[in-house]
């Protein structure tokens, strides 16, 4: 009779807990969301290289080469998980990172000589990824946010 109290005991205890842990964030009204580090998405290698690969980017701003393009980093040790987006450049070797809160890491010799410009009002939340600027001219690239807006970065000799 004993080990059949012990392990009802035991069950009842295990069930106390389970309610308390879980009925504790449904008595908030709200849920604890777990966003694990995901692929955003794969950009080209178009700087001009004999390769015929590209990037993978992670949320978590972790970088993959993929068949023989250039690694120049990636910022995975920031420990954001809100990179949304890639932009390389053509013009030289190397890219840029993009957060949802418009924050842009760059890599390799992006810019070189020169600053990036970012421009008045550039977004700080909403930014769902970036387009390059196709010009034969200009450097940079445009950051689009999920309201459909887009926000010109360039590349420009600052005096």
């Amino acid at each position: 009779m004993l080990p059949m109290i012990k392990s009802a005991i035991t069950i009842a205890s295990s069930v106390a807990i389970s309610v308390c842990v879980f009925g504790g964030l449904a008595e908030a009204g709200r849920s604890v969301p777990r966003v694990v580090p995901h692929v955003v998405g794969t950009w080209p290698d178009e700087s001009g290289s004999d390769t015929s690969g590209g990037w993978q980017l992670w949320s978590s701003g972790k970088v993959v080469a993929l068949q023989g393009a250039p690694y120049f980093g990636g910022a995975a040790s920031h420990h954001l998980n809100n990179f949304v987006g890639m932009v390389g450049d053509s013009f030289n070797d190397g890219y840029w990172l993009i957060t949802s809160t418009g924050k842009v890491f760059p890599f390799g010799t992006v810019c070189q000589g020169q600053k990036l410009v970012a421009p008045r009002g550039a977004p700080k939340s909403g930014v769902v990824g970036a387009i390059h600027l196709r010009s034969q001219v200009d450097e940079g690239f445009d950051i689009i946010t999920k309201s459909g807006r887009s926000y010109s970065f360039k590349c420009e000799f600052v005096f």
